[in-house]
């Protein structure tokens, strides 16, 4: 039985088929990049104990590591043949090398791309290199000054832009069927048409409508926008504490302080007055005008630029997305040029990472199409807190925080409101 057994499978043993040679050079030239060899040879004799004779030899080997001429040519010559392989099929090699920015500065990725320039002109050869904008705008100064490597190395420079509202809600609708036009326009304003953050905004909205069980846009634009900037102030707040304060001029950590701790009160939109008002007058100050403004250094002043900056992004946001009748407004603010268009909210977040300056005047210019206040009032405050109702009390505030009716009435009462 056991030798019918052996038969059976000696008659079904066939030889494995031999490597293509192709895969054999790659394999030793692997193992060539991987390896140190060594061998050793040893021998030696003995006699009886009157007489002992020994002799010994020893032999080591070591594989060279190659110099990088040798290596070049080496990794040239195996391309060559692996694309004139593929080419008779009709193929071609693609070798993609991504996010090049990780090697560190710009400086650093043009050292690394004049490294491996010996490599890039092989026939049926292409490469696709990806580096990150604020490195890669080295790579697209087209011999401005002077000529670089780019110059010489690359075919063509593609500048992939952010992408588009109507690519957004392509991107969301695949991910989710619960998004509307209104949240996919408020996460790629958010994300200024980065894929990477408007698929986490995406993400982020689907957990606020499971956590306060509404899909009113209102509501979700508020928890989402003072999420975000709760956040973002808190790490403004923490570079800021490294710097250097006075007397004079710690006043500015108050601003920040009493900001944030009303960023911390519970989500109810009851009582936005205070949180509101706060936002506003940190956020309509013109650069420099915080007191002692002169007596901080030049970074310290970049970084309370770069935060109010972003709450005056963040309060337009507010204003535009808690308000009712978005449609209405958007056909409004688009009638009024082109600063009114949904395009300009998310051109808005991008120019804040280029300069808060420059990115308060776009911002401007919007809420002058959205016929939203540039300064802090009565008016401007009444207006982002017109009758909302609130996801937790079911009733609806009006501009002093008070609790009104489903008619948008104040409960009748012997006392005048506080106007304070």
């Amino acid at each position: 039985m056991v030798s019918g057994i052996l038969l059976a499978r000696a008659a079904g043993w066939r030889p494995r088929p031999a490597k293509p040679d192709l895969i054999t050079r790659c394999e030793n030239h692997l193992y060539r990049l991987q390896t140190i060899q060594t061998t050793t040879n040893t021998l030696s004799g003995a006699t009886a104990q009157i007489m002992t004779m020994g002799g010994s030899h020893a032999t080591t080997v070591s594989t060279l590591p190659p110099s990088f001429p040798a290596l070049v040519e080496e990794f040239r010559d195996l391309l060559a043949r692996i694309a004139e392989t593929l080419a008779g099929r009709q193929q071609r090699i693609l070798i993609a090398i991504d996010e090049v920015d990780r090697l560190g500065s710009d400086a650093q990725a043009l050292a690394f791309l004049a490294e491996i320039k010996a490599i890039l002109n092989v026939r049926y050869v292409y490469y696709l290199i990806s580096v990150a904008e604020d490195v890669g705008a080295a790579f697209v100064r087209r011999g401005l000054p002077h000529r670089d490597v780019t110059d010489s190395s690359l075919d063509d420079i593609i500048h992939v832009e952010a992408c588009t509202l109507a690519e957004a809600k392509t991107i969301l609708d695949k991910r989710s069927e619960d998004h509307t036009p209104h949240t996919v326009l408020l996460a790629h304003s958010l994300s200024g048409g980065l894929p990477r953050d408007l698929l986490r905004y995406g993400l982020q909205i689907e957990e606020i409508q499971a956590k306060i069980q509404t899909h009113e846009l209102a509501h979700l634009a508020r928890e989402l926008i003072l999420e975000e900037l709760s956040e973002t102030l808190a790490g403004f707040r923490t570079l800021l504490s490294k710097q250097q304060w006075t007397q004079a001029t710690s006043n500015i950590l108050t601003d920040f302080r009493t900001l944030c701790g009303h960023l911390k009160i519970p989500p109810c939109a009851c009582f936005d007055g205070p949180l509101l008002s706060a936002l506003e007058h940190f956020a309509h100050q013109p650069p420099g005008a915080q007191p002692g403004h002169s007596d901080i250094t030049e970074n310290t002043r970049q970084l309370i630029d770069e935060a109010a900056a972003y709450s005056y992004f963040s309060l337009t946001l507010l204003e535009i997305f808690t308000a009712p009748g978005l449609d209405r407004r958007s056909q409004n603010a688009l009638a009024q040029g082109p600063y009114g268009a949904h395009e300009r909210l998310p051109e808005a977040r991008l120019e804040l990472t280029i300069s808060p300056h420059s990115a308060r005047t776009l911002i401007t210019h919007i809420r002058k199409a959205w016929a939203l206040n540039d300064s802090p009032s009565l008016d401007i405050l009444q207006t982002a807190l017109r009758q909302r109702s609130c996801h937790l009390h079911g009733s609806r505030s009006d501009a002093f925080g008070r609790r009104t009716t489903s008619e948008g009435r104040a409960p009748r009462s012997g006392r005048l409101p506080n106007l304070d």
